[in-house]
């Protein structure tokens, strides 16, 4: 392919909040290399924060999984079509999907989006054979002792573009009205900017994923009682978790309570250390520079351990994170602060 031809790409990356913040290093190197193109993408609504305001993408179309509508599917698929028909007629040289697995959805997608040419990684499952045709040329397959950071961008070898020009930096933009929101929290709750442990309840309720409350309750004693200032952020839908960990402590701690991703952002941007279970929240305090002590589960922690920053990993031999008892993570956080 002849740079000077790429004069319109777009790219998709349509599965969850940290796989995509792991991409925004992508987004940088494309524009390095093609400083005069126009660049979009396309995410599913779920992640649209994490991308907004990216400085270097020219425009984000958005659309609504089925399986997270509040309306229903049809409708979903509905909203679907007309972003891909926007998508067709913007008429791209270039279309790229950035997951390093293969994904029919995307491929689908990437397919629909009418472009001259279609990239993608190759399908490795018998299954997925017949879906070769989405694409007009395949990316290579990453290797699977990388991070997904360097994974995602290795995809982009095919255009010129080495392991080498990797950005260091994961782009979130938050903007001032969340940053002033989150300074009005920290004084209100009396906990000093950059210096409170932040203490993330986490949604996943997969056995082997949720830490359990009585564990959150004696790290927050440990932590307290070692004098260090804590505070727990949570989702709306684990106000019910929240609440029952009050009843364990027999006191409300300070918390804050997400209702955007923006407003989570701008919160974990003035703590001092994040501590959570491997997942989207941990790549955000990542991409805000926040050192990191992660109870991972089963998953790999070469591929996903908190990219550029200070961090711990802490993993059981049986990838339950339930047997990882709250006096490690305490040490952890000792030897990080």
């Amino acid at each position: 392919m002849k740079k000077q031809n790429q004069r319109k790409i777009l790219l998709v990356r349509n599965d969850n909040i940290g796989d995509v913040l792991c991409t925004t290093a992508c987004f940088e190197i494309l524009r390095k290399h093609f400083p005069n193109a126009y660049i979009a993408l396309l995410v599913c609504s779920l992640t649209y924060e994490i991308v907004e305001g990216n400085p270097f993408l020219d425009k984000i179309f958005v659309y609504e999984k089925a399986k997270h509508s509040q309306k229903n599917r049809f409708a979903a698929w509905l909203n679907q079509w007309r972003v891909l028909r926007k998508i067709r007629q913007e008429k791209f040289d270039l279309a790229i999907n950035l997951r390093p697995d293969f994904s029919p959805s995307a491929a689908r997608i990437v397919w629909a989006s009418g472009a001259k040419y279609r990239l993608g990684t190759p399908p490795l499952l018998k299954k997925h054979q017949k879906w070769k045709f989405f694409y007009d040329g395949f990316l290579p397959i990453p290797e699977k002792n990388l991070h997904e950071v360097e994974r995602t961008c290795s995809l982009l070898s095919s255009l010129g573009v080495s392991l080498e020009d990797i950005s260091k930096n994961l782009y979130f933009a938050i903007g001032a009205g969340p940053l002033t929101q989150a300074q009005k929290f920290f004084a209100s709750s009396n906990l000093p900017l950059h210096k409170a442990i932040c203490l993330h309840l986490s949604g996943r309720k997969e056995a082997d994923r949720f830490w359990n409350l009585s564990n959150w309750a004696k790290l927050y004693q440990i932590l307290k009682k070692a004098g260090y200032s804590a505070f727990f952020t949570y989702v709306f839908s684990d106000k019910k978790d929240f609440q029952d960990l009050c009843r364990i402590l027999n006191e409300t701690p300070p918390n804050f309570c997400s209702h955007s991703l923006k407003a989570f952002g701008a919160v974990l941007k003035y703590a001092g250390l994040f501590i959570g279970v491997d997942g989207g929240a941990m790549h955000i305090a990542a991409s805000l520079k926040v050192p990191c002590v992660i109870i991972f589960s089963k998953t790999s922690i070469t591929r996903w351990h908190p990219w550029n920053v200070r961090y711990i990993c802490l993993q059981a031999e049986d990838k339950n994170v339930n047997s990882i008892l709250p006096e490690k993570v305490a040490k952890a956080v000792k030897q990080l602060l």
